[in-house]
């Protein structure tokens, strides 16, 4: 049971009442609706803006070879010209970073290897 219903607080009154409690003039609380949606039409916790995390700005990890993250950085920009996204000190598109990882780009060659191979036989 939350703290509200404990209390019996409606939420009407929910600014009013912490106002009392905190000693806030009311008229200094903006208290904005929301209307009420029911549970298919609400947005819910999973549509809440999510952190962006910089991949580019990792830096180089334990099972990352430089070399292949370079080569993953130029490709990065390249694909960040060819698609125009703005230009700014780390490339945008972070999904190369991945394969500056050996065992990545390996697992990646061996599912390319095997579809090529499967597409080539029926030709």
């Amino acid at each position: 049971m939350s703290y509200q219903q404990r209390k019996g607080i409606k939420n009407e009154s929910i600014a009013e009442y912490l106002g009392q409690q905190f000693n806030i003039q009311t008229s200094k609380i903006n208290v904005i609706p929301i209307k009420i949606m029911s549970p298919q039409k609400s947005p819910g916790r999973l549509s809440k803006q999510k952190i962006i995390i910089q991949e580019w700005k990792a830096p180089l990890r334990d099972y990352e070879i430089y070399v292949l993250f370079l080569i993953m950085w130029y490709l990065s920009l390249g694909l960040d010209k060819l698609t125009g996204l703005p230009q700014s000190e780390f490339p945008q598109t972070q999904w190369p970073r991945k394969f500056a990882s050996p065992i990545n780009l390996f697992i990646v060659f061996i599912i390319l290897y095997g579809f090529l191979t499967i597409i080539f036989t029926f030709i």
